[in-house]
């Protein structure tokens, strides 16, 4: 009785060999098309691939880390480009871990926001001292239609 419910809850959530094969090359798939999107964090896209990568193991699919590390390498945006060149130049794919990569990507992604936060006040802070430049002027002359 105990096997029975067993195999009917076997058969339901993980379907015959033939399905299985099915939903496997499905996720096979989307890995090897999976692309970082121009406007994709990093962390969003590490999560749709660590989720494939798990889809697939539940299906008994086993990826190298060489594999894992390869398709995070190649699939990373111009942006990420040091990264790639640090690893590719360094050490073989097999020798390394794809939680290093995980780990010197957000690094890096880091960086490049607290970077452009900074661009970004100092681009504000000059903004409003050209501004307050401008006040004390009066127009005059050609000029003075440009500020009616």
């Amino acid at each position: 009785m105990a096997k029975d419910a067993w195999d009917t809850l076997k058969q339901k959530y993980r379907g015959d060999s033939q399905v299985r094969d099915v939903n496997l090359q499905g996720i096979r798939r989307d890995f090897e098309y999976a692309r970082m999107r121009k406007d994709e964090m990093l962390s969003t896209y590490l999560t749709r691939m660590f989720n494939l990568i798990n889809q697939m193991k539940v299906y008994d699919e086993e990826l190298s880390n060489k594999r894992i590390v390869e398709k995070l390498l190649i699939s990373l945006t111009l942006n990420s480009a040091n990264i790639v060149f640090g690893f590719e130049g360094t050490k073989k794919f097999d020798e390394i871990n794809p939680t290093k990569v995980v780990a010197t990507s957000k690094r890096f992604e880091q960086k490049l926001l607290r970077h452009d936060q900074e661009k970004e006040i100092t681009e504000k802070a000059f903004s409003l001292f050209v501004d307050r430049k401008d006040l004390g002027k009066e127009p005059s002359g050609k000029g003075r239609s440009a500020y009616l």
